[in-house]
């Protein structure tokens, strides 16, 4: 577990939780590899119909939520051919900067060891091409005015930057309900509104935004209630035999919003956003599930269990085991969360059906008027 993010903190406090780091996320994030390939249409689109900076300027690309960014690197490599395609008949070439943001305690040095290492990497697709990263969460102001050509936010923007109220007898957005369910709906609408107020400033006249993130579908599912309840009928029995606090699982929760449609709409229809940022397309899908697609193939159970479950883990761990309490020694939060997986794995292998995930998952393409 990432001890920097575990210090005893509730679960409204002030650090946001990361991803695994050492290279765990880049391992165990297929799922958010299939949600963010929904949006390279939107991607294509957006660099087809976008104004390209002048001759002497850089073609700046931030990629918001970037983890270790493994599933970042062929959707830049995709970017640079695009924009190396426009500007082909060009005397001089275009310098392409990417910008990979997230919060500091990301594992920045996984995220330029890939970069720079593989062979997949967009440093490689072409020259005049520079990699740069910065510590900053997106519901910050991370560039100066009108400086970003394109932003490509996967699989990040239904993070949330705190749960206001705990979710009771759960740690899922979308089991909340009455006064809990109203405090997330109204802490998603303030930073959805944060985070578009501050792309609007970032972004040049006529850049494009691509936006892809988990969604809720008509009923407010999320599809992953199955898993999520697994999870925590397993940590709801580590309380019942004591080896985990009733007050520590009650400030658990991932702090995590699905939003509808109409949430996601709602900004660009009224100032300050709509005066600046147009929705110009919205999609929505199921995002295929890679560990119950092999488990489909092979029956493997057990091997479904091992995979979901290090899936689970490799974005939800610090989100959970950050509500220990500060007296638990290091070994003790790591021999919980080692239990709590290992648990949460036999759970799945002896119920595959009710660990199945489809997940709901948006796109949006979102440009910057000219003159706004």
């Amino acid at each position: 577990m990432n001890q920097k993010e575990a210090k005893g903190r509730s679960a409204d406090g002030p650090a946001q939780p990361v991803m695994q780091g050492g290279g765990f996320y880049n391992s165990h994030s297929q799922m958010q590899q299939e949600a963010a390939g929904f949006g390279v249409p939107l991607l294509e689109r957006a660099i087809r119909e976008m104004p390209l900076p002048d001759r002497g300027r850089v073609f700046l690309v931030a990629d918001y939520g970037s983890s270790e960014g493994k599933n970042s690197l062929e959707i830049m490599r995709r970017v640079v051919e695009l924009v190396r395609r426009r500007v082909s008949d060009r005397s001089e070439a275009l310098p392409i900067a990417v910008v990979h943001v997230d919060q500091p305690a990301n594992d920045f040095r996984s995220l330029f060891t890939l970069v720079d290492a593989s062979e997949r990497s967009y440093l490689r697709a072409s020259s005049d091409v520079f990699c740069f990263a910065t510590g900053r969460s997106f519901f910050e102001r991370v560039f100066p005015a009108e400086q970003v050509s394109l932003g490509w936010s996967s699989i990040a923007a239904h993070w949330i930057s705190r749960v206001p109220v705990p979710i009771p007898d759960h740690f899922w957005n979308t089991r909340a309900t009455g006064d809990a369910a109203r405090a997330l709906a109204e802490q998603a609408r303030t930073d959805w509104q944060r985070f578009l107020d501050h792309r609007a400033h970032e972004l040049k006249p006529g850049g494009r935004l691509v936006v892809v993130c988990g969604a809720a579908d008509e009923q407010g599912g999320s599809g992953g209630e199955g898993l999520a309840d697994a999870a925590n009928g397993v940590l709801q029995a580590m309380v019942a035999d004591r080896a985990l606090r009733r007050q520590e699982y009650e400030r658990m929760a991932i702090p995590t919003y699905n939003r509808r449609r109409e949430e996601f709409a709602a900004p660009f229809a009224a100032s300050p956003i709509g005066d600046r940022l147009v929705l110009e397309d919205y999609r929505q899908a199921v995002t295929p599930d890679p560990p119950w697609q092999q488990y489909e193939r092979d029956g493997n159970a057990e091997a479904f269990g091992a995979a979901q479950a290090a899936w689970f883990r490799a974005w939800s761990e610090t989100s959970l085991f950050r509500a220990l309490d500060a007296d638990r020694p290091p070994e003790d939060r790591s021999r919980l969360a080692d239990a709590f997986f290992a648990a949460l794995q036999a759970k799945i292998a002896a119920a595959p059906h009710a660990a199945r995930c489809q997940w709901q998952v948006a796109a949006m393409l979102i440009a910057k008027k000219t003159g706004a």
